[in-house]
């Protein structure tokens, strides 16, 4: 029986970080990783982010999204099954930050998978920096806690951990979910700060099955594609993004751009702009977002060409 694993958090938690730490932690225990990623379109920036960890030992796997619900799934559990048979003793699924947790549970259950893999935790990563959220996006945070086996704050800049989890248990009594969290199921602490015992203890973090009030509205969230973009002051571009209200209510910015032949990954929420360099990457900045206007946001971003998606389904928005 092959072990899984689901990462999930909401858009631009720092899913795909914590990733590349538990990856190098499981891989240093003799496992051989499997991980899936799940992004929106044909480009998958997490997956580029991640391409220095493939070796013998670690296999990076791509479920695009933007088709119907049956389709994706079909996708996801072939990926499964694949690596299943190869030999992966792990695998680690990382899927949309627009994403219901109930889907996991459920492609799991059906032929053949049930037969060969097994989940074994469900990992949940929290934006410390937690401000308030859309009726929509209150509820996808509380499905992808409810059956968490842990939840690991990232951005940690010795916030409140009393006040983090009083907001979010606000957020599981909004949606009568039975669960309220502890001191004993959260991470405090820098991802670099990781200890081989924290590791340990995330490994062995398990999951739970709580209810709640099933709301999900994917129609609310869009993403925005600029191809082969010509942003000359990313800076300035993500602060204008944010910061105009007509844009609509923009959630996170991520994507990739050449500057003096070298590659840069982007990464933003409205607190946080993270910029370092990549091996490899494509010019393209992806907008997520709910209720956004191309024709506003277009004239911050000089592109070729742009594509806006909605969701079709519950698993098909980006990190």
């Amino acid at each position: 029986m092959v072990y899984v694993d689901l990462v999930t958090g909401f858009l631009g938690a720092g899913k795909t970080t914590f990733i590349r730490q538990y990856t190098k932690y499981l891989v240093g225990r003799n496992e051989r990783v499997g991980i899936v990623e799940n992004d929106y379109g044909s480009i998958n920036v997490d997956a580029l982010l991640l391409q220095d960890l493939v070796s013998d030992d670690v296999r990076l796997e791509m479920v695009a999204g933007g088709c119907d619900n049956d389709c994706y799934r079909r996708r996801l559990k072939t990926k499964l099954l694949t690596l299943a048979l190869q030999g992966y003793s792990r695998i680690l699924v990382e899927p949309s930050g627009i994403f219901d947790v109930e889907e996991f549970f459920d492609i799991l259950q059906e032929e053949p998978l049930y037969e060969r893999v097994q989940i074994h935790n469900v990992i949940t990563v929290v934006n410390a920096n937690l401000g308030r959220l859309s009726e929509q996006s209150g509820y996808l945070l509380v499905s992808q806690i409810a059956n968490a086996g842990k939840v690991v704050f990232s951005f940690w800049d010795n916030q409140n951990p009393r006040e983090l989890m009083d907001i979010i248990n606000g957020y599981l009594k909004q949606q009568r979910c039975g669960r309220q969290l502890t001191q004993e199921d959260i991470v405090c602490l820098p991802f670099e700060n990781y200890t081989s015992l924290i590791f340990d203890s995330l490994n062995h973090a398990g999951y739970h099955t709580y209810s709640y009030e099933r709301q999900y509205d994917d129609s609310v969230y869009t993403s925005l594609f600029f191809m082969n973009h010509n942003v000359q002051d990313i800076r300035k571009t993500v602060g204008n993004l944010f910061s105009d209200e007509f844009c609509g209510r923009v959630i996170r910015i991520k994507g990739c751009y050449c500057s003096d032949e070298v590659w840069y990954a982007v990464n933003a929420t409205k607190d946080m702009l993270r910029i370092h360099p990549m091996k490899n990457g494509q010019s393209v900045l992806i907008v997520i977002g709910e209720q956004l206007d191309e024709s506003v946001i277009s004239q911050y971003i000089p592109a070729e060409y742009s594509t806006l998606q909605v969701n079709q389904n519950s698993n098909t928005g980006s990190e």
